[in-house]
């Protein structure tokens, strides 16, 4: 979620790239901070880092269905699901969880996530680094 807002919102996106005869010029990786985070630090994203962890997952979702909801202050939220069989209350817990998204708080991120990951089997983030 940092790297998806980092990219979003980047204050510093400067690319580095290697190059040889047989090869030819490719991206090896690139230096990332958003506009809030530039005075924490700069990431150093690797190239085949950024597809594994964003690119594939976010390309290989199998959307089926939209749930839509109405939020209190009048804004319609629609989220992507790749299922058409929820069980009872899930949608209304997914919109829970999004309309905090919508409303960039930035606990809702924390466990959005969290339950994300719990639901998906991934890892969870790494403690920050001080």
């Amino acid at each position: 979620m940092i790297l998806c807002h980092a990219i979003v919102h980047s204050y510093v996106l400067v690319p580095r790239f290697v190059g040889s005869g047989r090869g030819g010029l490719r991206l090896q990786d690139f230096y990332l901070a958003s506009d809030r985070g530039r005075k924490k630090g700069v990431y150093l994203i690797d190239w085949r880092t950024f597809v594994d962890e964003l690119v594939i997952p976010a390309t290989s979702d199998d959307v089926v269905g939209m749930i839509m909801r109405r939020l209190p202050n009048g804004e319609e939220l629609r989220i992507p699901t790749s299922r058409t069989d929820l069980p009872t209350g899930v949608e209304d817990r997914l919109a829970e969880l999004y309309s905090g998204l919508s409303q960039s708080n930035a606990k809702s991120v924390d466990k959005f996530m969290e339950e994300w990951r719990k639901a998906y089997g991934t890892p969870p983030d790494p403690t920050p680094r001080d």
